[in-house]
């Protein structure tokens, strides 16, 4: 007999395409969104204040250098490339599972961003991304000449 079994991330995946319809970062976030590989990609949190949006990736086993942090017009993109591990080279390996390969994941804030002052840390597998949010265009009513 086979059985289909849901993983917690798929639940998360369907729960947040639920409730993206609300406009909040967390279903912002959600909806733009892009996962190159679910399996290497690395789970986040995303949250906002009045001045910024941080987001929190879980990225264990890397240095901060094989990280790639960018954003373009409103888009951060975190990559990088987990590598095999070549502990085992004698011998034979009794069990793998841990996953190897490049990752890549886009997200959209649902503001403009000011690219010039963000700033990133990573510490104990934890990278942290600050986004300050850009500062409102004051309505400014124009003389007809």
């Amino acid at each position: 007999m086979y059985t289909s079994r849901l993983h917690d991330r798929d639940i998360d995946s369907l729960f947040d395409r639920f409730l993206s319809q609300y406009g909040d970062i967390n279903s912002a976030v959600s909806r733009n969104s892009n996962i190159t590989n679910s399996r290497l990609s690395p789970a986040i949190d995303a949250h906002e204040n009045d001045k910024e949006y941080v987001v929190v990736a879980e990225i264990p086993g890397l240095k901060k250098e094989e990280l790639d942090i960018s954003v373009n017009e409103g888009v951060l993109t975190i990559s990088g490339e987990r590598k095999r591990s070549s502990e085992f080279k004698d011998g034979a390996s009794l069990v793998r599972e841990r996953q190897y390969g490049k990752f890549s994941r886009t997200i959209k804030m649902p503001t403009p961003i000011s690219a010039d002052k963000i700033k990133a840390g990573y510490e104990n597998g934890v990278l942290e991304v600050k986004l300050p949010k850009a500062e409102s265009q004051q309505k400014k009513k124009i003389a007809i000449a």
